[in-house]
């Protein structure tokens, strides 16, 4: 498995990647009819733009026979509510189920963790749907809970929780003991 930053080349993989992962994950979750009208194009369209934003990254996870099975996107914190305790924020991670629970997840992270700690940014925090079963990714490393607010998804109600690191050197050293600084 390679992990390595996006390019403008990657676009229509990770639109495909977080097209069927978000129809894989959020069924039963997020209204049919709200996932039934997500597409590759529209988010070949927005992954496009962001691509092209600098204020985020993105890594991709590449298998040498399935080309694209996840991502990760990061940047600043968006919440100003958050961003003095939590300067970065983990936006997206994605991974196809079939390459859920091998490790990929681990190395995303990973990556989005060593670019931080680079970029002198000390702690992070994430957003996921509460009903979310891949929420015990987070826990697993050892991230605690910020705060949950209630957000709209089509017509729906739904609960996101905000997860947090104040110490990425400290994630680091937990759980990739040779790497930590």
């Amino acid at each position: 498995m390679i992990i390595r930053k996006a390019t403008e080349y990657d676009v229509m993989g990770i639109a495909r990647v977080h097209v069927d992962s978000w129809k894989a994950t959020y069924k039963g979750i997020i209204f049919d009819d709200y996932l039934e009208k997500i597409s590759y194009e529209g988010r070949y369209d927005s992954w496009r733009k962001s691509l092209a934003d600098k204020s985020q990254n993105t890594y991709v996870a590449v298998d040498v026979y399935d080309g694209i099975v996840g991502f990760a996107s990061y940047g600043a914190n968006r919440s100003e509510k958050q961003r003095s305790r939590y300067q970065g924020e983990l936006y997206a991670i994605y991974i196809l189920n079939n390459y859920q629970q091998t490790g990929v997840g681990k190395d995303l992270l990973k990556a989005v963790v060593e670019n931080f700690l680079a970029d002198n940014i000390r702690s992070m925090s994430v957003w996921v749907l509460a009903n979310n079963p891949s929420r015990s990714f987070y826990e697993h490393f050892d991230a605690k809970v910020i705060e949950s607010i209630q957000i709209k998804r089509g017509e729906q109600d739904l609960e996101e929780i905000s997860y947090g690191w104040e110490d990425l050197n400290q994630l680091l050293s937990n759980h990739y003991p040779t790497l930590s600084t």
